[in-house]
């Protein structure tokens, strides 16, 4: 965001005019929100955020506003000066407290309280670290305030939360609203920063698209959004047939885990495709077929696991010539045998791939040059445990940099990477990271991993970018599973999951 401001300035538009179109936007996005009938307490940094509150306290049309001034006014420098004096001079009448000390802090508390509305103008995306001294105080009342029922509004960002993301240890405001600038900061949408800001909204203040194009400065992050899954599922043709909706060859299930050929069988189906198959042993293509009828089974003998190594791999290779996605690992087993015939089949396939649980499970450093060298596309869904494993690094280190750890692995892969848990990442070969919004606790139980690889195999399928498939998938399967937990707050399981993907699906953009 700081390269953006300076390349805005630099083609034309001047800090002064970026902070006026700021506090513009809060004020306006206040009045729509909360009406203009309020008592209304400004709480301003010494910052350029304290100068988005300056411009709010100018334009706002409440009534009974009260600007609060947190530390010594002649540090206000630059823009956020400007500003300031321009309140000073035009809204003369308006009551500016400052406060710079604890012992006018507790004078003040009282008449604070009486406030319905406090916006936090304290700390933006500038700050680092802990909040300390006077500014710490102001965080503290302001969070006494919400306890008490004042709602709060956040400017840019809710003050001392760290504007890149990661875990911090210290109290942050506690946002109702939080109007950000341009675009989402990733403390808006990571986790513990994204349960402060409350709801949020983006304000256009004439940043364009063009500023926000990062070229070699880092990994691009977006958040993934309703139309990105609607495009994966253009409208049917009247004419259309089942062959049209791709055929899925889904590898899965081992003697006890029969469940996850079923659950990713149906998964696919439930995203639409026209045609399932699926390969394993021959107990669980009896039990595949009395579950969900509708699916075709190849059996490739008795056992436990999949039998002779090159027989079953040259087999399923074989079938997979004629198929247009596979699916390989639900249940599959984690024998050093089954994981070998995983890895030969994977280089050898001729057709998109998604690998998913078991079949992740042999993939190491070491052995990411036989993905990395295939010329079809490749789709990783590891959870955090299996990230962690697959990078052979900690789990702790995974989840503490959630987007270097995928970026990481689909650089290295070669491949398209879903991460999952909260707030799922799907990274790309082209250092782009894509955050999904959708998903709740009720995806937290077995099976619902099984769904999801189905889901992207059925997207796949149909010919869609393997990056692109990944992000509707994961985004519909979050929906899919907010639905089914809404009817079932305890007790969803992964079927449930399924059932929800067909209504999820036309509900896009509706």
């Amino acid at each position: 965001m700081r390269a953006a401001d300076a390349w805005t300035m630099v083609h034309g538009l001047p800090g002064t005019t970026l902070m006026e179109n700021a506090g513009l936007a809060v004020a306006r996005a206040l009045e729509s929100r909360f009406g203009k009938e309020r008592r209304v307490a400004i709480l301003c940094g010494l910052g350029n955020n304290g100068g988005d509150g300056f411009v709010i306290a100018r334009v706002l049309k409440s009534d009974w506003t009260r600007v609060y001034v947190i530390g010594d006014p002649e540090k206000i420098k630059g823009d956020a000066r400007h500003h300031y004096d321009r309140l000073r001079k035009e809204r003369a009448r308006l009551q500016v407290t400052v406060i710079q000390n604890e012992a006018e802090w507790s004078e003040k508390a009282a008449e604070i309280g009486r406030c319905s509305l406090v916006v936090d103008a304290l700390l933006g995306s500038g700050s680092l670290g802990e909040p300390r001294d006077l500014i710490a105080l102001a965080i503290e009342g302001i969070r006494r305030e919400r306890a008490r029922g004042a709602r709060v509004v956040s400017v840019d960002l809710p003050s001392g939360v760290p504007t890149d993301g990661g875990p911090f240890e210290w109290k942050t405001v506690e946002a109702d609203l939080t109007v950000t600038f341009a675009a989402k900061k990733h403390a808006l949408v990571f986790s513990p920063g994204s349960e402060m800001a409350g709801s949020v909204v983006v304000a256009s203040i004439g940043i364009k698209d063009e500023a926000l194009q990062f070229d070699d400065r880092g990994t691009r992050l977006f958040e993934l959004e309703e139309s990105d899954a609607r495009a994966a599922f253009p409208a049917r043709a009247k004419d259309s047939h089942k062959g049209d909706f791709g055929h899925v060859l889904i590898v899965a299930g081992s003697l006890g885990k029969a469940g996850a050929a079923v659950l990713a069988a149906r998964g696919a189906f439930r995203t639409g495709a026209g045609l399932v198959t699926v390969v394993s042993v021959g107990e669980v293509c009896r039990i595949v077929t009395m579950a969900q009828p509708e699916v075709m089974t190849t059996s490739l003998g008795e056992g436990a696991e999949l039998g002779d190594l090159p027989r079953a791999a040259g087999r399923i290779i074989e079938i997979a010539a004629g198929m247009d996605a596979v699916v390989i690992g639900p249940g599959l087993g984690r024998s050093e045998k089954t994981q070998e015939l995983v890895l030969d089949v994977v280089a050898r396939c001729p057709r998109p791939v998604v690998i998913d649980a078991d079949g992740l499970y042999g993939l190491r450093p070491q052995t990411f040059s036989r993905i990395a060298q295939r010329d079809r596309p490749t789709v990783l869904t590891p959870h955090p445990g299996e990230m962690a494993r697959l990078l052979g690094k900690e789990n702790a280190a995974v989840q503490k940099d959630r987007v270097k750890a995928v970026h990481s692995a689909a650089a290295e892969t070669r491949s398209t990477v879903v991460l999952k848990g909260r707030h799922t990442l799907i990274a790309n070969t082209r250092s782009e990271v894509w955050l999904n919004p959708t998903g709740s606790s009720s995806l937290a139980t077995a099976g619902t991993g099984d769904v999801l690889a189905g889901a992207i195999g059925a997207i796949v399928a149909r010919g869609v970018l393997a990056d692109v498939a990944a992000g509707a998938g994961v985004y519909i399967h979050g929906l899919a599973g907010e639905r089914a937990g809404k009817r079932r707050p305890w007790g969803t399981v992964a079927g449930d999951v399924a059932e929800a993907l067909p209504r999820v699906i036309a509900s896009l953009g509706r």
